[in-house]
């Protein structure tokens, strides 16, 4: 096998190959796997070691679908057997081997006029409507049908289809995206471009850059979907009333308007109010702010990692923050969750925060007594009561299980018990869910669990255990 391996970058080196050699599926893998780079040579070239397989090999369809695989080019269809070329299964395999339409060049044309088999092939690779009949690129049914899973196969259809104003009306409704390829005097046109976008504002994205600089449209699109502002022009992006407007539908949106707006108050306000992640695109002046910081951290408890260094040296900041959020906890310095003092004071102004005390990570408040980490655990369910913040408490106490004992582990199984039994129907199946999901991570790393299989099984199987 060695010899025959030796002049691979010849791709008709192995035409002198022995019988035995080209009949062999690991020479001809190897030589296929080895032979003329992708960029050296036309896609003929590169598939001509397979011309010289032997005859039983180039007959075997899962032979051809691995050698397909290995060398993904679709010019070794032209050699294989004339029966496999219309066989719909291994048409099939063969573009998804090679991950191209362009395997559709070799095959009968039968395949190209069949919409159903089109649309199979399309599920895996897209672009194949490339190479479909022209009169099912001329038909509007099969271009909706056509873009219902990839949007840019619009663009192989005739002009006629992409200029229909009752299709491209249809498609904004459909799948706006695709009108990306629409004949461009449509997209250009003022009044049907106002019809599209008040159909899918993502179809703002695709309309000409002399109206994505009109102020109309781009208050129509913005009112429903603020990422438009992406695709708006540089005069746009600096208009105060504009990007408030972008900033009120989604807050992310503040990383397409001006510098100057990411550093001003009513702007940053309006951001941080509908997205607290927004606080990622604010001005390093306003980061500063303590107010942008707790507006953030109500929709983002995260926000506290995010403020500026005067602004993160405070720990007022952080005890406001976290009363606020408990969840802010997890990104305050662990120095100064440290703290004792400052961990009590926050426990004292809002019962919310007594799920700080099941933190093992909070240096200062470390309880040797097992019996008061219980007492926490209940006091903070009987104080959390709704069930969206009784999912972030289980959140807590499912990312510290592995630093509790095993008493403690016991006393969580016993509380998650608790939330499964709750006779009102408050806790919502999510949350019920979660607190399995806790009982089966107690019971799995921490070996054979009494409680906490027993309590599982109680809620699992009808009648409990014995």
């Amino acid at each position: 096998m060695a010899s025959c391996l030796l002049p691979r970058r010849d791709p008709t080196a192995f035409f002198w190959a022995s019988d035995e050699a080209r009949d062999d599926p690991k020479v001809v893998l190897e030589w296929l796997r080895g032979g003329v780079a992708h960029g050296d040579a036309t896609p003929i070239v590169r598939a001509l070691p397979f011309l010289y397989a032997s005859d039983r090999l180039r007959a075997d369809a899962s032979f051809v679908l691995q050698a397909l695989a290995v060398r993904q080019c679709p010019a070794l269809c032209a050699f294989v057997d004339s029966a496999m070329l219309s066989d719909e299964d291994f048409v099939l395999g063969a573009i998804f081997m090679t991950n191209t339409p362009d395997v559709l060049r070799y095959t009968g044309p039968e395949f190209r006029g069949d919409v159903d088999f089109l649309l199979r092939a399309q599920k895996s690779t897209p672009g194949v409507f490339r190479y479909a009949w022209w009169r099912l690129r001329d038909s509007y049914s099969v271009a909706l049908r056509a873009i219902a899973h990839d949007a840019d196969e619009f663009q192989f259809f005739s002009t006629r289809v992409r200029s229909d104003r009752p299709l491209l009306r249809e498609i904004a409704e459909r799948n706006a995206h695709a009108l990306r390829h629409a004949d461009p005097q449509r997209l250009d046109d003022d009044e049907f471009a106002a019809e599209l976008v008040a159909i899918d504002a993502a179809a703002y994205a695709y309309l000409s850059s002399r109206l994505r600089d009109d102020e109309a449209l781009a208050e129509l699109a913005f009112a429903s979907n603020g990422y438009a502002l992406a695709q708006a022009s540089f005069r746009i992006c600096q208009m105060k009333e504009m990007v408030l407007l972008a900033v009120q539908s989604q807050g992310i949106s503040l990383v397409y308007a001006a510098p100057a707006l990411q550093d001003d108050e009513d702007v940053v306000a309006a951001a941080l109010r509908e997205n607290g992640r927004a606080m990622h695109y604010c001005s390093l002046r306003l980061r500063e702010a303590a107010w942008v910081g707790l507006l953030a951290v109500e929709t983002y408890s995260a926000a506290v990692a995010l403020v500026g260094p005067v602004l993160g040296s405070s720990r007022d900041f952080y005890r406001r923050a976290i009363c606020l959020e408990p969840n802010a906890a997890l990104w305050t310095p662990r120095a100064l969750m440290g703290d004792k003092s400052f961990v009590l004071s926050i426990i004292a102004a809002s019962p919310r925060t007594r799920m700080l005390m099941l933190d093992p990570c909070i240096g200062g408040l470390s309880h040797d007594e097992d019996v008061q980490f219980a007492q926490a655990l209940h006091n903070a369910h009987t104080d959390l009561g709704p069930a969206v913040e009784l999912r972030s408490f289980l959140v807590r106490v499912n990312t510290a299980l592995w630093m509790q004992t095993e008493a403690r582990l016991e006393a969580v199984a016993n509380y998650c018990g608790t939330v499964l039994a709750e006779p009102d129907g408050s806790i919502v199946e999510s949350v019920s869910s979660y607190a399995l999901d806790t009982l089966n991570f107690i019971d799995a790393p921490y070996g054979p669990l009494r409680v906490a299989r027993e309590v599982r099984l109680k809620h699992l199987l009808p009648g409990g255990v014995e």
